[in-house]
């Protein structure tokens, strides 16, 4: 008799989980990524919304980069100013530079005013923002860059691996 009680009572147990995960499963919904975004007539925000068209954000945007690299992140801003949000809709760097690429998987080419540097998708510098140019060896992960005439090479820390010039 005991045993019966003990198969029951886990087997009580195994389907309250199961509800409760079910449950706590539907309240979220899985695909909360930005897979579109229009512009609001109601609000003059760009709304972004996932693939059961709910929108999971909305900001004052003109220009949207999709996550082309496929990284999670996208380049938003205005017609002057870029930042970085991610795929859920959640702004990760605001809108102060007045170009921003996601370069690859960890980094963007930023720039302010006509110099160039490169930050992480926190936000963090990684490169300052004091180089006249700076082009990406999608290879190897090491950049060049240019300032003032003269030509070196950096790494995804901005170290020099060969100095400027």
């Amino acid at each position: 008799m005991k045993n019966h009680y003990t198969i029951a009572l886990k087997y009580a147990l195994s389907c309250c989980f199961l509800i409760t995960a079910l449950h706590a499963h539907a309240q979220k919904p899985k695909d909360d990524k930005i897979v579109g975004y229009h512009m609001s007539r109601k609000t003059g925000k760009m709304e972004f919304f996932n693939s059961k068209a709910e929108v999971v954000a909305a900001y004052p945007f003109t220009n949207i980069t999709l996550d082309e690299h496929e990284v999670g992140f996208l380049a938003v801003g205005t017609s002057t100013k870029r930042g970085l949000m991610s795929d859920r809709g959640v702004m990760v760097v605001d809108t102060i530079y007045d170009f921003l690429a996601v370069v690859d998987k960890e980094l963007a080419l930023v720039s302010q005013g006509q110099k160039y540097g490169l930050i992480d998708f926190k936000g963090k510098i990684v490169a300052p923002i004091i180089y006249d140019d700076i082009d990406h060896f999608k290879a190897n992960g090491r950049f060049t860059v240019q300032k003032e005439g003269k030509t070196g090479v950096i790494n995804r820390k901005g170290e020099f691996i060969e100095p400027l010039k």
